[in-house]
């Protein structure tokens, strides 16, 4: 783009100007008859960049932190305590978060033989793809955050979507081993330590799919619930 400031009438009375722009005019169509272009690979980092800016695409994070977050909503407000991964997936609401742009998971390129787009590129292929990823990472988060366990503490294999979890605040059989440590004749002032070491020695193998993080998300659940409440920040008592 060229701006110009001042415009003045050029003296030229023999025309010299004129006849040397004129000879200069085919060199410059060579270059300006041509719509100038950034190369590819700048104009899709700056059009990225811009489109992130906006919020027009997310990153592949930023869709799994919005799942997760949507996911814990959905399992809270139905108090769902097992279920499988691909039955989570078969809800629309959820599935729309992770169908959002991506800027991650960008539309193939289409085939340089064919006007055709390659394989995948009608966009269902593709999109399965970044939804089962994005579904993947929101679970693996909210397993680390304690909201969510595998079932039997199973190993937690990448993109499976028969992965049977469970949301331990809603595991009646666990919630009700916890609040009756807590009413027993000995249970005021019950340490948190010591309700973990008495679940595992109720539960047993299913113990081991309780991390610390999950016993600490059911108390303070219990607590909101006002089925318990803690003396102070690691012991507590039923009410």
């Amino acid at each position: 783009q060229i701006t110009i400031f001042n415009i003045f009438k050029l003296e030229d009375p023999v025309d010299a100007v004129q006849i040397k722009r004129m000879m200069s005019l085919p060199a410059h169509y060579e270059v300006y008859n041509e719509m100038f272009e950034l190369p590819q690979k700048i104009k899709t980092q700056l059009s990225a960049k811009e489109l992130l800016q906006r919020g027009i695409v997310r990153t592949s994070q930023q869709l799994s932190r919005e799942l997760s977050v949507e996911i814990e909503r959905f399992l809270r407000l139905r108090k769902i305590s097992n279920f499988l991964m691909v039955e989570l997936m078969s809800l629309s609401d959820l599935c729309r978060v992770a169908e959002q742009p991506c800027i991650d998971y960008p539309l193939p390129q289409p085939s340089a033989n064919s006007n055709k787009w390659i394989e995948n590129a009608d966009g269902k292929s593709h999109l399965r793809k970044q939804v089962l990823e994005v579904f993947d990472s929101a679970m693996k988060q909210l397993v680390r955050r304690g909201f969510l366990c595998k079932r039997d503490g199973e190993r937690i294999r990448p993109c499976d979507t028969t992965a049977a979890y469970s949301a331990p605040m809603f595991d009646r059989t666990l919630v009700d081993c916890i609040v009756g440590l807590l009413r027993s004749p000995t249970g005021e002032g019950v340490s948190k330590r010591a309700v973990v070491n008495h679940v595992q020695k109720q539960l047993g193998d299913r113990a081991g799919a309780y991390k610390p993080e999950c016993i600490q998300l059911v108390l303070d659940h219990l607590e909101e619930e006002s089925l318990i409440i803690s003396c102070d920040r690691s012991h507590y008592v039923a009410l």
